[in-house]
């Protein structure tokens, strides 16, 4: 074979009018945050819908790009996608620093886990400072009555590690004082409330949210937003209120300093005593030798749950995309158009600038969208070729406007009375009022489109051969697919050629173009196919992913292989019916 040049082909690039009310989404690496509206992963091309900490589980949840895809959670836990493209995880795993990562056979992407606090590192064992002396010992007040056991806040951040401090001198030591009673365990609190922290204007209440405002803690009865707890009885109710001050012991008298007693054994750890009130400051005893170094003491009680910062503020609403534009086909001057119509003259593609009719393109209304490709090579004179099938018939124009009601006549002058007549025949009905004129239609947008423009090196024989093809996924079940394939010149050895599209393995037929071959020989005594295209929409009944072909066969096989076919096909899936 030889190759004698490419065919002219303009390629249409649609984008949807249908654009997502989402903050942008940043690839190459960095960390994405899930808010409420799904978010579109870069790498991995997920629909992210959840990731959070909910009820003592990990939950991440969204779509894949395509159905049956394996998802991998921080190389540890991996699910699949189903038919419908979903996937979830359920676990009980507390990811590293709050970041997780997810990937799938597209790329990997980086989120951040909500309702997760990182855990700090943990501080250095300070050393055990000297015991002070022992102050006499004080009357016992008695004891307060016992408060509500209060909700219990979330974890706050560990602080920072304060520094060493120096090692003190050891003072005498004194008596032990008496073990105090343990105290009663207080009431469990209720389960399912939210604390919020103190109450602002500014933040949504949800029903058991838990706020603070006078020293007394609210409980939300309803959902609302600016309803002060104070006041609004409907909304809040009282979950513990703010505890009167007890009155202070008093003091008891001074004891004299006893002589300093011999250090016994270490005792096993006792209950921590109801704290007593503060005695007189005793008389400082004499300096005592340096004892020697205690014992590691036991780790202190990890610290209260610090309340939950407030929620911020929805982010603003993203711009809406593009407009998609809507092929109208040959221009014609009694045609109608508006901004983003594609139509094609003379073999240039153009898209309409502004609402026009009779401005011939090229024009100020429209724009070069694909420019019609170099003239080829003039071929030998062929022999004249059958009739071309009837094109398809254009759409319907659009109905006019009704014009406007003339103005009403001057009134005429008053006749003189007549006699009464016979009652008439009932009139006509009077004509109906105007129809408003309706709203101009939305452009039609696309879904998606997939396009592979390949050239192959199969020889042509008298079964069909692949010379091009592209591979789509439909959304949904009874979409309309648009083809456009295009092949350009070559010869093929002694025969003429066909052509048409396949669907998969299914040859669509009504693409076919046949005898396009010369039969005239031209100097190296090889035929030349013409240079042709079609263009075919097809209906697909189920969702799922399709491969368009256009495929070619001679009458005689051909083994020659020296020169690759140029071709190109594209799909376009529409978004209307």
């Amino acid at each position: 074979m030889k190759s004698l040049g490419q065919a002219a082909f303009a390629a249409m690039l649609l984008s949807s009018s249908a654009a997502m009310a989402q903050g942008i989404v940043q690839g190459g690496g960095q960390t994405m945050t899930v808010e409420a509206m799904p978010t579109l992963l870069p790498n991995s091309q997920i629909t992210l819908s959840e990731a959070a900490i909910v009820a003592g589980q990990l939950r991440i949840s969204g779509q894949t790009k395509r159905p049956n895809t394996n998802v991998t959670l921080d190389g540890k836990h991996k699910v699949t996608s189903g038919a419908d493209r979903s996937f979830a995880f359920a676990l009980v795993y507390l990811p590293t620093s709050c970041l997780s990562k997810l990937r799938t056979n597209l790329g990997v992407d980086q989120i951040v886990v909500a309702g997760c606090g990182p855990r700090g590192e943990e501080g250095e064992q300070g050393i055990r400072g000297p015991a002070g002396p022992q102050g006499p010992k004080g009357a016992v007040g008695a004891p307060g009555e016992t408060g509500e056991q209060g909700p219990q806040g979330t974890t706050g951040a560990d602080g920072q590690r304060g520094p060493r401090g120096w090692k003190g001198v050891a003072g005498a030591a004194g008596e032990a004082g008496p073990q105090g009673p343990k105290g009663d365990r207080g009431a469990t609190g209720p389960a399912g409330v939210r604390p919020r922290g103190a109450w602002s204007p500014a933040i949504s209440y949800l029903t058991d949210d838990l706020t603070r405002r006078s020293g007394t803690t609210y409980r939300a009865l309803t959902d609302n937003t600016g309803k002060n707890p104070v006041g609004n009885p409907g909304d809040w109710e009282v979950f513990a209120a703010r505890g009167q001050k007890g009155p202070a012991g008093d003091a008891g008298p001074a004891g004299e300093t006893g002589p300093a007693g011999a250090t016994g054994p270490q005792g096993s750890k006792g209950d921590a005593g109801a704290q007593g009130p503060g005695g007189p400051q005793g008389a400082t005893g004499p300096q005592g030798a340096t004892g020697p170094k205690g014992d590691k003491g036991d780790k202190g009680d990890k610290g209260n749950t610090g309340d939950t910062g407030s929620q911020g503020a929805t982010g603003a609403q993203g711009p809406a995309g593009p407009a998609g534009v809507t092929p109208r086909g040959v221009w014609s001057a009694a045609t109608a158009y508006v901004i983003n119509d594609l139509v094609t003259r003379g073999g240039s593609t153009y898209r309409a600038l502004s609402d026009s009719i009779n401005s011939q393109p090229p024009s100020a209304a429209w724009e070069v969208f694909a420019a019609k490709g170099d003239r080829g090579d003039k071929g030998d004179q062929g022999d004249t070729g059958p009739n071309g099938d009837t094109g398809a018939q254009g759409p319907q124009g659009l109905q006019g406007l009704k014009g406007e009601t003339g103005a009403q006549g001057p009134q005429g002058l008053q006749g003189v009375k007549g006699d009464t007549g016979s009652q008439g025949p009932q009139g006509l009905q009077g004509p109906a009022g105007a129809t408003g004129s309706p709203g101009p239609q939305g452009p039609s947008g696309i879904v998606q489109t997939r396009a592979e423009s390949t050239q192959t090196q199969t020889p042509l024989n008298t079964t069909y051969q692949t010379i091009c093809s592209a591979t789509i996924t439909t959304s949904a079940a009874n979409r309309k697919i648009l083809l456009f394939a295009s092949a350009g010149a070559l010869h093929i050895g002694g025969s003429s050629a066909d052509s048409t599209i396949f669907r998969d393995t299914t040859n669509l037929g009504t693409g076919s173009r046949s005898n396009l071959a010369y039969s005239e020989a031209p100097l190296d005594g090889d035929n030349l196919t013409i240079p042709h295209s079609i263009t075919f929409a097809d209906t697909v009944a189920a969702a799922g992913t399709i491969t368009y072909s256009l495929q070619m066969k001679s009458q005689t096989n051909d083994a020659t292989t020296s020169d690759k076919m140029p071709c190109r096909i594209t799909a376009v899936e529409a978004q209307g019916q």
